[in-house]
């Protein structure tokens, strides 16, 4: 559940679907890879899978296909398919370790110091604010809230883009 929802609720399909393209690729290469001498779920298949999948390829372990071409494009087949969902994996991964350490305890502070251009002058927002203040009569205690009010808000704007920015990213 915490991946899950770390990562967001409209991604949870590729999660799952490379779960499951995992699960499928490692049954799959070892129902391929196993001979007369290995039996089905023997450790140098599963070895030679994970081996092929993270594209370290030590050259140690290969597959034989025994003459059999269609043996021998189900394993080309299997193996770029758990190439594909490795990749993916690491997107995922990726992005949910940017999420936790670079943007979860980021918050915009002191709106008060951003230059904002008002009439033909460029001013500080506090002075924008005093003016508006003398105005209308606000006291700083108001203003002080306004300032808050403000700093929430372009926190929040950040944390909406950034949540667009990663929903394009792992859509693309």
């Amino acid at each position: 559940k915490f991946l899950s929802n770390s990562i967001g609720q409209n991604k949870r399909l590729p999660l799952i679907a490379t779960i499951f393209i995992f699960i499928f690729c490692f049954i799959g290469s070892s129902l391929l890879l196993s001979t007369k001498e290995t039996p089905f779920f023997h450790s140098d298949n599963l070895y030679f899978s994970v081996v092929s999948f993270t594209t370290l390829g030590f050259g140690d372990l290969y597959p034989n296909t025994e003459g059999n071409i269609f043996r021998l494009i189900a394993i080309i087949c299997l193996l770029s398919l758990g190439i594909i969902a490795m990749g993916v994996w690491f997107q995922l991964f990726r992005n949910l370790l940017q999420k936790i350490f670079c943007y979860k305890k980021r918050r915009f502070r002191h709106a008060r110091n951003i230059k904002v251009w008002f009439g033909h002058k460029q001013m500080r927002l506090s002075n924008v604010l005093e003016v508006v203040a003398r105005e209308f009569n606000a006291s700083p205690m108001q203003i002080h809230q306004v300032l808050n009010d403000l700093d929430f808000l372009i926190s929040d704007a950040q944390n909406v883009a950034i949540k667009d920015v990663a929903a394009t990213e792992i859509n693309k």
